[in-house]
Order: structure tokens, then C-alpha cells, then sequence
């Protein structure tokens, strides 16, 4: 990476490089409306979709709903929902939030890598080459990711609402893997697997907006603070 280009990201990361009524940034409310009108769409055509029973045309979800590949609508906005909370999590870090820069980056990496994981599968392909449940392979990267979690929640004190924001994005996580886990009887479907599936899907995407819709506020407030002191 050249030195003008080093320099233009550490001016772009820099909290004095983001004025507000320049970039516009849309308040949280309005990103929470843009983020639930998504999700109301997708959980309508996902509902859809499970209802028919029939694969419909390529313009729709189509059975992705029920696709255990990645790659399906659902997955890939959830991923879209987790890098960029990832991203925020990394500018947070840049601008030392709390006192702290090593915990906000430790959540900003595992939430982009949750996102890409997410969108590409990478759980199943593990689960594929070594035939063990990819969650127990997954137990170190769940304990590290509790830690970077909750070294940044208990730095929140601040910002209470999105400290809230984010118990209640880890609670639908969780609920959402416990769901995912109880889909399957061996390598076999159970009867209310769609259901599962579809309840598990949504949870997952609103908890990952949660993740969003909190890291950037805390970013927004701080910067808006930081504008009006200047």
C-alpha cells in the first residue's frame, strides 16, 4: 500500500475526518426503519415461500429459505448486517471509544468474520471436511467472542440503550443456534425443521441489525458530541 493511500485511510478512520453535515449520516432511527422494512420483506416472502412448498420463480427467495448452502437471501443480508457492524466496530476502535481500542477491534474482527461465515457457509464447510458438528468445532471461536463481547459491553456505560441494544442482538443469537441445533435428528431433518429454520433465520437478522443499530449509534452520539464541543 502506497503512503498517500495509507494516509488517506488513517484520515478516513479519523474521528475529525467525518463531519456530520457534510457525509449526512442518516440518524439510527431511520437506518432501523430502512433495516425492519427489510426484514418484514424477506420474513413475508420466506413465509411465502414455506407456505407454497414449491420452489417459485428465480425473481423470488426462491428455496433458499430452506437451503443449508449459504448464499440465500436471508444469509446474505444478515451478512451485509454483520460486516458492517464489523466496520463500526473497527472505527470505534480507531477512535478508542471508552478509553479502549484492542476490544472494540476484537468485536469488529469477529463480527465481520461472523458475516462472512454467515454468507459463505463456512461453518458447514467445516462441519463437511472434518464430520463433526460444526458446533462444537465452533466452541473456541464462541469463547472469544463472548470475551471481545463483553469487554465492550461493560465499557457501554455511556451509551445504556445500545448497551441494551447489544444483550438483546447476543439473546437472539443464541436462541437462534439453540433453534439450529434442534432442526436436525442425526443427519435427518425433523417435521418442524421450515419452522425452526425460518424462526432461526429472522432471529439471526435481528440481531445482527441489533449489533448495527448499536455500534453505530454509539459512533453517531460520539461524533455528534465531538461536533458540537469543537
Amino acid at each position: 500500500m502506497s503512503l498517500s493511500a495509507c494516509v488517506a485511510f488513517n484520515d478516513f478512520m479519523s474521528p475529525h475526518s467525518w463531519p456530520m453535515d457534510r457525509l449526512s449520516w442518516p440518524t439510527p432511527g431511520r437506518l432501523a426503519v430502512a433495516i425492519g422494512i427489510a426484514i418484514a420483506i424477506l420474513a413475508i416472502e420466506g413465509l411465502r415461500v414455506i407456505h407454497a412448498g414449491t420452489p417459485p420463480s428465480h425473481w423470488n427467495l426462491d428455496a433458499d429459505w430452506i437451503d443449508d448452502d449459504g448464499w440465500t437471501f436471508p444469509a446474505l443480508f444478515t451478512t451485509l448486517l454483520l460486516c458492517s457492524a464489523g466496520v463500526c466496530g473497527f472505527v470505534a476502535g480507531r477512535w478508542r471509544l471508552a478509553g479502549a481500542g484492542l476490544s472494540w477491534y476484537l468485536l469488529g474482527a469477529l463480527l465481520f468474520w461472523m458475516g462472512l461465515d454467515e454468507g459463505l457457509a463456512i461453518h458447514e464447510r467445516f462441519e463437511d471436511m472434518s464430520g463433526v458438528d460444526w458446533q462444537l468445532l465452533y466452541i473456541p471461536v464462541v469463547a472469544f467472542g463472548a470475551a471481545a463481547w463483553a469487554a465492550v459491553v461493560l465499557r457501554m456505560s455511556s451509551w445504556k440503550r445500545e448497551r441494551v441494544w447489544m444483550v438483546l442482538g447476543a439473546v437472539a443469537w443464541f436462541i437462534a443456534q439453540v433453534l439450529e441445533a434442534t432442526q436436525w435428528a442425526g443427519d435427518r431433518r425433523v417435521s418442524s425443521y421450515d419452522a425452526q429454520m425460518f424462526t432461526e433465520e429472522i432471529l439471526e437478522m435481528c440481531g445482527s441489525a441489533l449489533f448495527l443499530l448499536a455500534l453505530y449509534s454509539v459512533l453517531v452520539a460520539v461524533r455528534r458530541r465531538r461536533e458540537l464541543s469543537a
